[in-house]
């Protein structure tokens, strides 16, 4: 595992958490920390470090790690909007096409019910390209995915109007992209610096990346190259001996894909229940922590009390399954550790 990567992951999550509820730290100055540019990031480089070794499974474990624990969040969510019509064929027949299209990652113009699951739908479009890559060349499954994905992007440019190509086409797709072209400068980039200077170079860059996010609200061209500037410091980090195992945080990069799911839905809750509550979070610090510390311990808990079992059991069924050889899943944990995707900052 690479805690660093765990950290950055942690950092993302409650940037995304911060977004939504929507407190500015200056009134011009509203940031999700870049959180799902760097989700997208780290998951291209991630595909491209599982799938170097043992590209076994590999669209199978990718289902088992995203797919579970955000059906029981949207069924969660169903239930929140619903209420006692769920009991009702009429609601399901009447909610038939934007439950079908949330549970499983169709292109739509209307938000999943899961606010964030539009961030899985790319995610889920990125993992189909990438499997079907590995099944021509494990060895150049990225460079395949890399220009199938820009392909696709390029289409929607020189022929515009088809839904499906645009949808794929969007601008954060490109995340992905930058996460495998980091993958291979860090393979293949050898750092002929002694390692203190590469230690200081990149918590400078981690900590510049950061402060600057929170000096001005217009990135600018930075917005497209801070996500991997963070990315890559943290790997060289690692490279350079640096890679802070540091529990709290780890745990917390752990559990940021329910993090990231159970937030929303709380937030919906809330709306629904005491609206003021949310209000007050947007504009009093004091409120805005305690939402803060309430969604990222309920993320926790999810983690916890549902998502790692419930892993264990999926991942445990997988390796019994191979047995008598070494699981996909058990080498995947033992070779980065779980990896969620992974707020648009137009969308919610």
């Amino acid at each position: 595992m690479i805690f660093n990567l765990q950290i950055v992951r942690a950092a993302a999550a409650i940037g995304v958490v911060i977004y939504h509820i929507d407190y500015h730290l200056r009134p011009d100055l509203h940031t999700d920390f870049l959180g799902v540019a760097t989700f997208f990031v780290l998951s291209g480089f991630i595909m491209c470090q599982i799938t170097r070794d043992d590209a076994g499974g590999f669209l199978l474990n990718r289902i088992v790690r995203i797919v579970p624990l955000y059906w029981l969040c949207t069924f969660a969510r169903i239930i929140i909007l619903g209420g006692v019509s769920v009991f009702s064929s009429s609601f399901w027949v009447d909610q038939s096409g934007a439950i079908l299209k949330s549970l499983f990652f169709l292109p739509s113009e209307e938000v999943p019910l899961v606010a964030v699951g539009w961030t899985l739908n790319f995610e889920m479009y990125f993992y189909l390209i990438f499997a079907a890559s590995l099944m021509i060349s494990r060895r150049f499954a990225p460079i395949l995915a890399f220009f199938v994905i820009a392909a696709v992007m390029a289409i929607d440019v020189y022929v515009p109007g088809i839904f499906v190509v645009h949808y794929y086409a969007h601008g954060y797709i490109l995340f992905f992209l930058e996460g495998i072209g980091l993958f291979y400068l860090w393979r293949f980039t050898e750092i002929k610096l002694p390692n203190a200077a590469v230690v200081l170079i990149c918590v400078a860059i981690l900590f510049c990346t950061y402060a600057y996010q929170l000096v001005t609200a217009d990135l600018g061209p930075w917005a497209e190259r801070i996500p991997m500037l963070i990315v890559g410091s943290a790997l060289f980090l690692t490279t350079a001996g640096l890679d802070l195992n540091l529990r709290p945080l780890v745990l917390l990069g752990d559990a940021s894909y329910a993090i990231y799911l159970i937030h929303t839905l709380l937030m919906g809750s809330i709306r629904r229940l005491a609206p003021q509550v949310l209000e007050l979070g947007r504009t009093d610090v004091r409120w805005f922590v305690l939402l803060l510390v309430l969604f990222i311990l309920a993320g926790l808990a999810l983690h916890l009390v549902v998502e790692k079992p419930m892993l264990r059991f999926l991942r445990g069924r997988l390796a019994y399954r191979k047995a008598p050889g070494k699981s996909t899943a058990a080498h995947v944990m033992a070779t980065i550790g779980p990896s969620p995707v992974p707020s648009q900052r137009s969308r919610s």
